[in-house]
């Protein structure tokens, strides 16, 4: 069976039926407070995130959260030198210190490879 519960407007604390005490502010908003502790501070305009007993402040500082779930640990990933497909480590780190390759377009090597197509392809 599900309880609805209500959350204490100054600590988050979990307020059950029956309980707590609520406040009809002059803007019309109902504020629900777990204990009159809370609802004194809050009329003190006190900050709930400054006092150590409060919810928020313990979510803020993040007390009290590690026993509930542990935190992931994240691995860094490696880099691994591949090969390709018919190329070593060795020739791969050659071909990139080497640098890019620059391709111009109509460069003597180009027309002669151009023409040596056309020759075969003729034959």
């Amino acid at each position: 069976m599900v309880i609805k519960t209500e959350v204490c407007a100054f600590t988050e604390a979990r307020i059950y039926p029956g309980h707590g005490i609520r406040f009809a502010r002059r803007d019309g908003q109902l504020v629900t407070f777990a204990t009159s502790k809370a609802k004194s501070m809050y009329h003190q305009k006190k900050k709930a995130p400054k006092l150590v007993w409060t919810y928020t402040w313990r979510r803020l500082h993040k007390k009290g959260i590690a026993s509930a779930s542990s935190k992931k640990r994240s691995r860094r990933s490696k880099k691994v030198a591949r090969t390709y497909a018919a190329m070593s480590t060795d020739a791969v780190a050659a071909k990139r210190k080497a640098g890019p390759r620059v391709v111009r377009k109509g460069g003597a090597a180009s027309k002669k490879a151009i023409a040596e197509a056309k020759a075969r392809a003729k034959k």
